[in-house]
């Protein structure tokens, strides 16, 4: 009688309660799934995806499919860093990296995937830098009779480093831009600004050219800039 009917009663809501935490876990399995494959790959969500992982394996650490998430979370770092291509995608990579490092520690995919970075990071910046140094070119800066430059400023408002002797004429290799030159002569009463630009390098002699103006000269030869600035 009542004895069956209270023992029935916890069977059906034992079964209930084991219904809901199973329910409850393939929703949490599906939203890390989610937060792991969610692209462009962010650090929050990577830290989330950690923190769920990690609440899982601490109930059981045999958890066949919460390890899986763990394995498939660091799999996907390691996928985005094989897909990166500039050394500001790495550092996200890093930032999510850290992220999850911090419920994994002691993982060996975090320690390699480590290494893996660093050496990622070195290999892009280089082909950043060589990049760059392709996309350079010679600014040639004259002045007639001759002047001192104060100050060459690209678009950004950059200062362009200067040799010890900015006497002129001096040649800089500067990356491909419009730039800002100040000149000063002793004779020319205060200081002159012109504005120049640098295409990629070529191989040309410098040449100058008196000119009654601050017009930056280009040369249609060589694609390459030259200034002259006439003495007042």
């Amino acid at each position: 009688g009542d004895t069956e009917l209270v023992a029935l009663a916890d069977r059906l809501n034992q079964q209930l309660v084991a219904s809901q935490a199973q329910r409850k876990r393939v929703e949490q399995l599906e939203r890390i799934g989610q937060l792991v494959a969610a692209r462009p790959l962010k650090a929050e969500n990577v830290g989330n995806a950690g923190r769920e992982i990690a609440a899982l394996l601490t109930a059981y650490p045999r958890d066949v499919d919460a390890n899986t998430a763990r394995q498939r979370l660091f799999a996907s770092l390691t996928e985005a860093l094989t897909a990166a291509q500039s050394p500001a995608e790495t550092e996200t990579i890093e930032a999510a990296l850290k992220q999850a490092q911090q419920h994994f520690p002691n993982d060996p995919a975090s320690t390699q995937l480590a290494t893996a970075l660093t050496s990622t990071r070195a290999r892009l910046v280089a082909e950043e830098q060589a990049r760059l140094a392709a996309l350079s070119g010679d600014l040639v800066l004259n002045a007639y009779p001759w002047a001192t430059v104060i100050s060459v400023v690209d678009a950004q408002g950059k200062a362009i480093k200067l040799p010890a002797d900015a006497t002129t004429p001096i040649t800089l290799s500067v990356p491909q831009g419009v730039y800002k030159v100040t000149f000063r002569h002793p004779q020319a009463g205060g200081a002159s600004e012109t504005r120049a630009g640098s295409s990629p390098a070529r191989q040309s002699k410098s040449r100058t050219k008196r000119r009654d103006s601050s017009t930056p000269l280009r040369s249609a030869q060589n694609d390459q800039f030259y200034i002259s600035r006439a003495h007042s």
